[in-house]
Order: structure tokens, then sequence, then C-alpha cells
């Protein structure tokens, strides 16, 4: 968890960090299973996409919002962390350099080389099958309101996959519309 305490409506990151030696682990399944006090069980599957609480994708770190409190208290966390059919790979440390489509020199703006394509690059080893179960500790949670439903209350994750393309004098922009669920909505619109 990113904190031992939280204060609604502060969400509470859960995430997991996965490898082998110090190379991530990824294509695997992470669900964490996050309980009350009062026996009330919530199951998030932990994504490492790179959108919403996770931050880099590919780097076997994964991550997810939580915000389906049930109460003030404290919420214990578990975490399953499963690989079957050979979906499990290794994968090389990715560099987190920022990149920097350009610059302003004496008022003119000077573009930097195209950013280099970001590869899945495996390591060559597909690791077993697996399963884990771990415990994650416990936070606590205070100034829920009673009785509510507080899924408006947290605004949806960052756009990921913004796409623009020229077509005549027009700039048409494509994204997936970021959800609180795992559903997602494809949008278009042309300025």
């Amino acid at each position: 968890m990113s904190q031992n305490t939280a204060h609604y409506p502060s969400p509470v990151i859960v995430y997991a960090r996965v490898s082998q030696g110090f190379l991530p682990v990824l294509g695997i399944n992470i669900t964490a299973i996050i309980e009350n006090e009062e026996g009330h069980q919530v199951t998030l599957e932990l994504w490492d996409n790179g959108a919403g609480a996770d931050s880099v994708k590919n780097d076997g770190i994964y991550s997810r919002y939580f915000t389906d409190y049930h109460g003030n208290g404290r919420y214990s966390l578990k975490v399953l962390t499963q690989a079957r059919k050979n979906t499990a790979r290794l994968s090389q440390q990715q560099n987190k350099a920022l990149y920097v489509p350009g610059y302003a020199e004496d008022g003119k703006i000077i573009l930097n080389p195209s950013k280099p394509e970001v590869t899945d690059d495996v390591a060559g080893a597909q690791t077993h099958d697996f399963s884990r179960l771990t415990s994650g500790g416990s936070f606590t949670v205070s100034g829920v309101p009673p009785n509510g439903n507080h899924s408006q209350t947290f605004p949806p994750g960052k756009i990921v996959d913004l796409e623009a393309k020229f077509q005549g004098d027009h700039i048409q922009l494509s994204w997936t519309a970021p959800a609180r669920s795992s559903i997602k909505e494809e949008l278009t619109a042309t300025l």
C-alpha cells in the first residue's frame, strides 16, 4: 500500500512488485483481496499498463487505486500472484529517462530526434507456472461518509493512448476514455 492511513476521499495505491532476481516478471495475473473489519471483501485486479496508479508500463510493478471504502476502520490486504500456461516472462529493465520532444532557442523551436519505440524486450527466459499468496499488511481509513455511493468522488485515470492524425485541414484525436472500472470506451474527435 502507498500509505498506512488514509482519510476519505484520498485513494490508497495497492501495488505488488514481481521480479526474478533483478528482472521484472511480466504477463501475470495479480489480484489484491482487501477486507474490512466487518468482513466485507473487495477483489481488485492489479495492472502493469502505465495507466491509473501504475506510473510505468511493463516494469514489473502492478498497481491500482483502491477507492471502494465500506466504512471507517482497518482494512487488511492479501495479494495473489499467478502465472499460468507459460504467459509469464522476464523483461529487461527499461530506461526511465524523460523524453523531451524539443526546446526553444532564440525564439525558435528546435525538435529533438523522434522518441525511440519502446519494445517489450524479453530477456529470453520464460518462467514456470507459479502461484503465491502473501499478506500485504493493513491500513486504516477515516472520514468515510455512512451509507453512500462513493464512486463519483474519484476521477477516472489518465489517458495513456492519445493519438493525433492530420486529415486535411483538421486534426483527428483518438483515445480510450479511462474508466473507473475495467470497461473502457474508444473515443474520436475531429478539430
